[in-house]
Order: structure tokens, then sequence, then C-alpha cells
């Protein structure tokens, strides 16, 4: 990605958006496709030094869809 040194908070933005709309639809076969977005956005996160912020958004999305283990695999390996 290359406005990824130059924009981290815009590649967070868009990552978590890609991410949050393939999960929102259910389908444990987007699951590892939503996962390689939120590792972009957790990349972005650690550039802006917002580590902390990172990890409450995982915290929050690993509660929001904890009654999907497909879902919940792929966010233990971030």
């Amino acid at each position: 990605m290359a406005c990824f040194p130059h924009r981290p908070d815009w590649v967070a933005r868009v990552s978590i958006k890609h991410a949050e709309r393939l999960m929102t639809e259910a389908k444990s076969q987007n699951y590892p496709i939503a996962a390689e977005w939120l590792k972009r956005a957790k990349k972005a996160y650690a550039q802006l030094g917002q580590v902390d912020e990172w990890r409450a958004y995982l915290q929050k999305t690993t509660e929001k869809y904890k009654r999907r283990p497909a879902l919940q695999a792929q966010l233990r390996r971030l």
C-alpha cells in the first residue's frame, strides 16, 4: 500500500471500514479477508503510536462478535 508511510491514519480508517463490512455479513469465508484488513489497520495504529487504541478496538470487536467462532479464530491471530 503506497500511501501507508504517508497517511497511516487514512490506512487505519479505510482498513477498519472494509473489515467491518466483511465481518457484519456473517459469512465465514470473508473472515480471513477481514483479518488481512485488520492487520493493515494494526500496522497503521502502531505507526501512529496508538497501540492502546488498537487494543481497545480489537477488544470491542472480539466482544461484539463473540458468537462467531470462525471470526474469533481470525481475531486471535492478530
